[in-house]
């Protein structure tokens, strides 16, 4: 509490001022700043930090998970993977890319709406060695065609976009020449193990889980033992949230099969549970159009 000393001091002396001349609004944000400087733990350096953080494994203290780092991470890959994420994406506290940042070693992150074009970035640009864009859209090949036509050692790029469905669709309509490079997609035979967040469509996989399927594909000398870490890695983050999720049916897988139809139940089933008066509701016909409405259906 001692660093904050001054800072009462002076907040005190500026409530007392402002009651007199009667700036009651700022009276209240400043009683607001004092009280979070009794809230706030200072770090050694003296700066405040709202929540106590682990620099190995890139979260909070609470849900550190260096005791789950796979044996060998940061891994080295001949694959050199590039992130281009949206800056509302690095806000979100379960996303996946604090953990390739703790597993792999030659990771490159984009924090953008745009990705730089090589005017405007030459020094990225000059990092990227055959660069691939992994994503769904004109001109996409399964990444398998593409490392059957590839030499044992041969290196790529792979761009990965991460955020939500709408944020990865404009950032790379915005981008010029990431529409222009060479596009790859993923055959994935499982769904996303986000348990809690549902991905846009079947099929569809996180950053992280992208990338493993990406690395197990290109990677012939270890690639599968890669994929296998991160997933187990990841697979410890999903546990550790759902550790503060209640035990109900709120837990419903949102990406097995099924699931998305589990979670629309359950909202229409707590939309009618909210109902007090069932009877006071209007009678709806609900008809759907299609050449099989009809015949006695």
């Amino acid at each position: 509490g001692q660093h904050f000393a001054p800072a009462r001091c002076m907040l005190l002396t500026c409530c007392a001022s402002n009651r007199r001349h009667g700036g009651a609004w700022l009276v209240v944000l400043l009683a607001a700043l004092l009280l979070m400087t009794d809230l706030i733990a200072p770090a050694e350096d003296g700066i405040a930090l709202a929540r106590p953080w682990c620099d190995r494994c890139h979260r909070t203290t609470r849900v550190c998970l260096c005791d789950h780092i796979p044996a060998g991470a940061p891994f080295a890959t001949k694959t050199k993977i590039v992130v281009f994420v949206h800056p509302k994406e690095v806000r979100r506290a379960c996303g996946s890319l604090p953990l390739l940042r703790t597993c792999l070693r030659d990771l490159r992150v984009v924090e953008a709406e745009t990705f730089p074009e090589p005017e405007n970035d030459p020094e990225l640009h000059a990092e990227l060695v055959a660069p691939v864009l992994v994503c769904p859209g004109p001109g996409a090949v399964p990444l398998e065609e593409l490392r059957e036509s590839l030499p044992d050692d041969c290196r790529h790029s792979l761009i990965f976009v991460d955020g939500t469905w709408s944020q990865a669709c404009s950032m790379v309509r915005r981008s010029r020449w990431l529409r222009e490079i060479p596009r790859v997609v993923l055959s994935s035979s499982e769904h996303s193990g986000y348990v809690f967040r549902q991905q846009p469509q079947e099929g569809c996989l996180s950053t992280l889980e992208a990338v493993a399927e990406s690395l197990a594909v290109l990677e012939a000398h270890g690639g599968a033992e890669v994929k296998d870490g991160l997933k187990t890695y990841f697979a410890a983050m999903v546990n550790r949230q759902l550790d503060f999720m209640p035990e109900d049916d709120t837990r419903i897988d949102k990406n097995a099969p099924g699931g998305r139809e589990a979670v629309r139940l359950r909202v229409l089933k707590a939309a009618a549970a909210a109902v007090a008066d069932r009877d006071a509701l209007p009678t709806l016909c609900i008809c759907r159009w299609g050449k099989e409405l009809g015949g006695g259906r």
